[in-house]
């Protein structure tokens, strides 16, 4: 199972930036046969996240 994670990424004018993770198993990305760097594209379909390799 994978979490999203809130991270402060910054101070920007008195307020904090955020980015998120999601953390991917490593047996996942080796199914995939994803390697470190590999460019990805976000899709929204019915309210879910769609993650694929660019």
């Amino acid at each position: 199972m994978a979490k999203i994670q809130r991270v402060k990424a910054y101070t920007y004018k008195d307020h904090d930036i955020y980015k998120y993770r999601i953390n991917v198993p490593s047996d996942i990305i080796e199914e995939l046969k994803w390697k470190e760097g590999t460019e990805i594209d976000f899709k929204i379909k019915n309210k879910k996240l769609e993650i694929s390799k660019n």
